[in-house]
């Protein structure tokens, strides 16, 4: 491939110089400021006789460090923080406490809503002159059941459970036998949400009321409402 090439005659009218065998080195030469005019340069090197106070950054003082923004991490875990964790559970029982019962309900029937799955409620009491205390209940729930977290004290001698994922049919059987290896010293009500958009204090109602209800003869009552009807009762009082 030709590349064209200005003639001789042409050179002149290109556009760039090339320097002369005859440029003199003033030519060549970058004009650097006199040293009077030094001080007009917008950067300054440091001198020999820069002293050290003139090199130093400051350092807070040892009784300002105080006011320092940041914090170092400390090996120790402060009081507040093991009793704000501790206090999630009854010293007692090891279970969650009671107070903290409906609003982690509550989050778990949204959870139940929005994945389609079922929820189970259960309130177990001690039957009178139970031969366990609800310390070796709880540890038996906990052993059975596991997730400690969704196991709540109630009252004196009960415990509710929240459970999610479960059929009613599976989780009376379960309950059952459960019932039978303690001899029967338990009485126990659930509720199931069962395909129904309910907040916490409806699916409470039923499940309590399922507990007083149950008996030594049936230690185990189980409650679960025809979603159909439960809609249409819902429709009425609206």
């Amino acid at each position: 491939v030709a590349i064209d090439l200005p003639e001789e005659d042409n050179a002149e009218d290109m556009d760039f110089d090339l320097p002369s065998d005859e440029t003199s080195e003033d030519d060549m030469a970058i004009d650097l400021p006199e040293e009077d005019n030094a001080e007009d340069m917008d950067f300054d090197l440091p001198s020999d006789e820069t002293s050290e106070d003139d090199m130093a950054f400051d350092l807070p003082e040892e009784d300002n460090a105080e006011d320092m923004d940041f914090d170092l991490p400390s090996d120790e875990t402060s009081e507040d923080e093991k009793d704000s964790d501790v206090s999630l559970y009854d010293e007692k029982s090891g279970l969650s406490k009671e107070s903290f019962m409906q609003e982690r309900l509550e989050e778990e029937l949204d959870r139940s809503t929005n994945d389609n799955d079922n929820l189970v409620l259960t309130y177990i009491q001690l039957a009178e002159g139970s031969e366990i205390g609800l310390k070796e209940l709880a540890s038996n729930l906990k052993e059975e059941f596991g997730n400690k977290d969704l196991n709540f004290q109630w009252g004196d001698q009960g415990i509710s459970i929240v459970r999610r994922d479960t059929l009613l049919e599976d989780w009376l059987l379960t309950l059952d036998n459960l019932t039978q290896k303690l001899n029967g010293n338990l009485r126990i009500g659930v509720s199931s949400r069962n395909n129904r958009l309910l907040d916490a204090d409806q699916l409470m109602i039923e499940a309590r009321h399922a507990q007083e209800r149950a008996s030594e003869r049936k230690p185990v009552i189980g409650f679960q409402a025809d979603p159909e009807k439960y809609r249409m009762v819902l429709s009425q009082e609206d």
